[in-house]
């Protein structure tokens, strides 16, 4: 992931808070990142579209997902 390469060495970056977030489609890549062991301090979703990735498979700190309803749940929040 050469762009988090980037903004990981940028010296006003925290690393631990990097999160992605994503509507629909950009959503499921939010969650496939995730999925795939990129370490992401959060990833927040709306109307996730994916039928291979769920959000209990990501491996993410904290992960809010919305759904279409409007409903929204934070389904793991990290400990400090």
């Amino acid at each position: 992931m050469k762009a988090l390469d980037v903004l990981r060495a940028d010296p006003r970056t925290d690393a631990d808070r990097i999160a992605a977030i994503g509507h629909g489609t950009g959503g499921a890549i939010a969650l496939e990142l995730g999925r795939a062991g990129v370490n992401l301090g959060a990833i927040g979703t709306v109307n996730a579209t994916s039928s291979v990735c769920s959000p209990s498979a990501c491996l993410a700190k904290t992960l809010l997902a919305s759904s279409d309803a409007g409903s929204s749940m934070l389904l793991r929040k990290a400990v400090a």
